[in-house]
């Protein structure tokens, strides 16, 4: 994105749903956005292989405001108060379990 000038604006997610997160995670082929709403997480290529497409559904169950941290190396921490996932560019997802309130136990560094 740093390259491009003249960057064409477009909408690329419209929704009565709130956004509680948005993170970008690239690597060597690719720059992705990620949007997490309360309902689900979606992720849309804005460079690289399917940039243009529409966002793909990473997961049907989104997160609450202050529940998602990024990490330096793209990877998403998802915290919900069954457990805790993560989403990699280049691996699937984990799964955590957890007891308790997921929003009490969040932390950004």
């Amino acid at each position: 994105m740093a390259n491009n000038r003249h960057p064409k604006q477009r909408v690329i997610f419209e929704s009565e749903e709130p956004i509680t997160a948005l993170g970008f995670a690239e690597d060597s082929k690719q720059t992705l956005l990620n949007i997490v709403t309360i309902n689900r997480i979606l992720t849309y290529t804005t460079l690289g292989k399917g940039h243009g497409s529409p966002p793909r559904l990473l997961d049907a169950l989104g997160a609450a405001l202050g529940c998602v941290a990024f990490r330096d190396d793209g990877e998403m921490i998802v915290g919900r108060d069954d457990a805790v996932y993560t989403y990699g560019l280049e691996s699937g997802s984990a799964v955590y379990a957890h007891e308790g309130n997921i929003s009490d136990d969040m932390t950004h560094n």
